[in-house]
């Protein structure tokens, strides 16, 4: 419909040009480009919506501009600053003169009233309305503004006539639009601020003149406000009065006659507008009164939603229930919020049958459930027919991702291509970052996108130690040992718990060799020659290990915890773990019958018993050392006493006898 109404006002504009040039010609084809602009921004066609918006303002001879000015807006501010303005300028060349559209204002008692902020204040300083020349030097000349020659007039709100305000609304949707359309709100040009669509609105909220355009601009009021803290109680205000305008006095027909004959951009119905009434009261947590909001405009779907919030699910469920025990009131929308009610996946697929297939929150829902049935096949499904819906969909994206990654063969490099697709959509979205990153850690030669990926998530989660994790194993596969610090020291400024797989991946970066079982070796001593953030690296990592050890972590977390308190040469710490790791291998007995096991027992010990040198340990601490080496020893004589490891262990006894000697266990010479 709207293709067959552009190419309507495709041939009418075609016909205006053919006919002489005139004041109502002009004014018809400002009012025909104002119709085929609303119905671009119905369209979301943004650079189309542009490029018209621009032929309208020319018919007119009109243009707003963006300015500043001193003042004050509400009543917290001391002293005044910059604010954004909008100026409406008026070129006069001399030509055809201007033709004012419409009749008399309409009277003030049938326009819907403005609801004002409680701190809102004007401005203390206002632009002059009256006429001024611009572009006007000092021999006198005119100057040249969006291609008219001539004299260019200010216009004061109550100058411009009821369709230069629909134009001005035009600005503020497209200014919104800017503001909108991609995650650091960059449009088709010049990113736009929140602020920008505000002025647009207040400009014509400046001098109220029509119904239809009063009506429009206060609901595009409402919803500025709505995305504004402060704001939001003024834009239930507002949303109120609209509600209620109505019910006071009708608008007059030509009110109603002049919303079609401009076009603008869906004036609602009060049943719309009672809607987002009730979503506001929602949105700030009143939902017993968006639930008689939601009631009164006959929207059983959002009322049932609100009940549930409230924890009614009984009444919740008898509402939709009433509703769908009547054919004609069932919806594809009652059914899906059914299926939310009870969890039952059936009334998605009714919901699907009754849309003919083409439901995108029950297709959704039911990739969802698929998915945690881990019915990867049905999911993706579902989750293709919600993306031929709507392509714009960061969870539909999401989703399908997960599905690539679980399909056999993994499907990976989709699967990244629709991580990157949804968060394009909704660049904070944690779990999209995490899901790229760790699949992304998984592919051959992407660490260092996997490193940017998980940074992020971890930047967004911070209280995850999962992601802080996967983080670290990213950094150190790419050698950023900087970063690879700052998120081990942020996890453990947050009491935060590494998991070990993480604390492995720093200790092989660091050089530490085998699978974290095995003692460190001493190729790496405290002072070896590591650069300034591998000591840094290697002192968070040590707080990460002991971290791992109050949870009950074992002999290969004790291991690697010896081995980055070595590295930083911190040799009180390295006794200890190497004491109590040296305790646990020989409670674990494992020597008894492995000759590897018997190897890694000796080296712990040899480690040990050179800590202790440095250390220059006291004799106790050496005599109990032999006893517990005697006694392996015994134990494994008649097992291992040809193999290397029992032969290691032998010269490691008479290393330690030639300390303490060879007497009996309590001889104290």
């Amino acid at each position: 419909l709207r293709a067959v109404a552009l190419a309507g006002l495709g041939k009418a504009l075609g016909a205006l040009e053919a006919e002489p040039p005139s004041s109502a010609g002009d004014e018809l084809r400002a009012t025909l480009l104002l119709e085929e602009c609303a119905t671009h921004a119905l369209s979301q066609s943004p650079l189309e919506l542009e490029r018209t918006y621009a032929a309208a303002l020319e018919a007119r001879s009109l243009s707003f501009k963006l300015s500043g000015q001193m003042g004050m807006r509400t009543k917290f501010q001391s002293q005044a600053f910059a604010q954004l303005c909008l100026l409406a300028r008026r070129s006069h060349d001399g030509g055809r003169p201007l033709l004012v559209w419409g009749a008399l204002p309409a009277p003030p008692s049938l326009l819907p009233q403005q609801a004002d902020a409680e701190d809102e204040i004007l401005l203390t300083e206002k632009a002059s309305a009256q006429s001024i020349m611009e572009g006007e030097g000092e021999d006198g000349e005119e100057g040249v503004d969006s291609g008219h020659s001539g004299k260019v007039q200010v216009l004061s709100p109550d100058e411009l006539t009821p369709l230069d305000q629909a134009l001005a609304l035009v600005g503020a949707e497209l200014a919104w639009l800017r503001t909108r359309s991609g995650p650091e709100g960059e449009g088709s040009s010049a990113a736009a601020t929140q602020a920008e669509p505000m002025v647009f609105v207040d400009l014509v909220l400046g001098a109220p003149q029509d119904w239809a355009v009063q009506a429009t601009a206060l609901r595009l009021r409402a919803a500025l406000d709505a995305t504004a803290r402060r704001r939001q109680p003024r834009a239930l205000a507002q949303l109120e009065e609209l509600t209620t305008a109505p019910l006071r006095a009708e608008p007059p027909v030509r009110a109603r006659v002049t919303a079609f004959a401009w076009g603008l951009r869906s004036l609602p119905s009060r049943r719309e507008v009672s809607l987002e009434y009730g979503r506001a009261l929602a949105g700030l947590g009143s939902l017993a009164d968006s639930v008689r909001a939601f009631r009164e405009a006959g929207a059983e779907e959002e009322a049932a939603i609100a009940l549930s919030a409230l924890g009614e699910k009984e009444q919740a469920l008898a509402i939709v229930r009433e509703a769908l025990a009547d054919p004609g009131s069932a919806t594809p929308g009652l059914y899906c919020t059914l299926g939310d009610l009870t969890g039952d996946e059936e009334h998605f697929r009714s919901a699907l049958q009754l849309a003919g297939g083409r439901h995108f929150r029950a297709a959704l829902a039911l990739g969802a459930s698929a998915t945690r049935r881990r019915a990867w096949a049905e999911a993706e499904e579902h989750l293709k027919i919600a993306l031929l819906l709507r392509p714009h969909s960061a969870p539909v994206w999401l989703h399908l991702a997960m599905c690539m990654m679980q399909a056999e063969p993994p499907r990976e490099s989709e699967a990244v291509d629709a991580l990157r697709r949804a968060l394009s959509l909704e660049p904070d979205d944690v779990q999209s970052w995490a899901l790229l990153g760790s699949t992304l850690l998984e592919m051959p030669g992407r660490e260092a996108e996997a490193r940017s990926a998980l940074g992020r998530a971890s930047e967004l989660l911070p209280t995850d130690p999962t992601l802080a994790g996967r983080h670290v194993r990213a950094c150190c596969a790419t050698n950023d040992l900087e970063n690879a610090k700052k998120t081990i020291g942020r996890a453990h400024a947050l009491g935060l718990t590494l998991p070990k797989s993480a604390i492995h991946r720093v200790y092989q970066a660091l050089g530490g060799s085998g699978d974290g079982e095995r003692s460190a070796s001493a190729t790496l001593s405290g002072s070896g020659a590591l650069s300034a953030d591998a000591q840094k690296l290697a002192t968070a990592a040590a707080l990460a290990s002991e971290r791992r050890l109050d949870n009950g972590d074992g002999a290969d977390t004790l291991g690697m915890a010896s081995f980055f308190y070595q590295v930083v040469d911190n040799v009180a710490a390295e006794a200890k773990c190497r004491a109590a790791r040296l305790e646990l291998l020989l409670k674990a007995r494992k020597w008894e019958k492995n000759a590897s096991a018997l190897q890694e027992f000796v080296e712990e010990a040899a480690q040990l018993l050179q800590v202790h040198e440095r250390m220059g340990a006291p004799r106790d601490k050496l005599i109990a050392m032999r006893l517990i080496l005697h006694g392996v020893a015994e134990r494994t004589s008649d097992a291992f006493c040809a193999t290397a490891g029992f032969e290691e262990l032998r010269m490691l006894i008479n290393s330690v006898e030639r300390h303490v000697g060879t007497g009996s266990d309590g001889d104290s010479d």
